[in-house]
């Protein structure tokens, strides 16, 4: 969201399950986990969150990861795109003009 925040609903019963605060600034990108057991998140910041699904717990942090300051300081872009295979590799791409891959088997 606009402000980092992440909310989770029930869409069945139209009620809002958990609210947290994801990041300190502009979350760009999320994507979940084919098994369903947790969600990546990605920040103008450059950061990318590891949470787990049920209960809003982050897991890990990889800090500044895709982090690029404009010229003027107004253009602030961090982490563009994230995407997770079922074989746990972490796919992200940035402002910062790479992308990269991990492997994340170890937060199962």
């Amino acid at each position: 969201g606009k402000q980092g925040d992440i909310c989770i609903f029930d869409l069945r019963q139209r009620k809002r399950l958990a609210t947290s605060q994801a990041h300190d600034s502009h979350m760009k990108t999320l994507c979940l986990d084919p098994l369903e057991k947790f969600y990546v998140t990605g920040s103008t910041k450059g950061n990318i969150k590891i949470w787990r699904l049920h209960g809003c717990e982050m897991i890990h942090c990889f800090y500044g990861e895709h982090f690029r300051r404009g010229f003027l300081h107004s253009q602030i872009s961090g982490v563009n795109h994230l995407h997770l295979t079922a074989s746990r590799h972490l796919f992200s791409s940035g402002a910062d003009g790479t992308i990269s891959v991990r492997q994340i088997t170890q937060f199962d």
